[in-house]
């Protein structure tokens, strides 16, 4: 099925992840058990950040999951966040980690978009691009399995009058500020940045 964090307009809305609690999806319904779930032809559970028009990304949440420590976020289809630089945190619109340590297991992270940096933010300086559309990064730890992480997206750069801004780095994974990442049979598809 598809879930999404809210039936309203919020865009700060998100599938927040809790403390130590493993998060799984994609069963069919006839599993007694968690070993009897299947995932080889990928994740079936979607958590979209699509809440507003659909198909339409200027009014999708701005990050689809937020991490937490000592979670599993395993077999799920991440997909639809969308955020704009002028947002209070422009980063990580799919799964947005910051200094915590947590696992993605079995999980499609795909179409997620960092948006553009806002033209002369910073007056004769344009705004920098988000980061890390699809997963971001900021601190603590990672751990990567068995997913895959597909046609993500980060802006370009803000116009400046003076200089412009950066444009949006690590489409697909921004680790940042001495993060660990560790990354075991994943793959990395057709993530494309901004210009500066």
């Amino acid at each position: 099925g598809m879930f999404v964090p809210t039936t309203s307009a919020d865009r700060t809305a998100t599938f927040q992840l809790r403390d130590g609690i493993a998060l799984h999806g994609s069963f069919a319904g006839t599993e007694t058990a968690l070993a009897e779930r299947d995932v080889s032809n990928g994740p079936t559970t979607e958590l979209s950040g699509d809440i507003g028009v659909a198909l339409d990304t200027s009014d999708n949440a701005y990050q689809v999951v937020t991490g937490a420590d000592g979670a599993r976020l395993d077999g799920f289809v991440v997909t639809g966040g969308s955020v704009d630089a002028s947002a209070a945190d422009p980063n990580g619109t799919g799964i947005h980690a910051a200094n915590v340590s947590m696992t993605v297991a079995n999980v499609d992270v795909i179409q997620n978009r960092a948006g553009d940096g806002v033209d002369g933010q910073n007056g004769a300086l344009g705004g920098d691009a988000g980061r890390g559309a699809g997963i971001y990064v900021s601190g603590g730890t990672m751990t990567i399995a068995d997913s895959r992480v597909e046609a993500n997206s980060t802006g370009h750069g803000g116009y400046g009058s003076a200089v412009g801004g950066t444009g949006g780095r690590g489409a697909g994974l921004a680790v940042v500020d001495a993060a660990v990442v560790q990354v075991t049979n994943t793959t990395f598809k057709a993530n494309t940045t901004g210009d500066g």
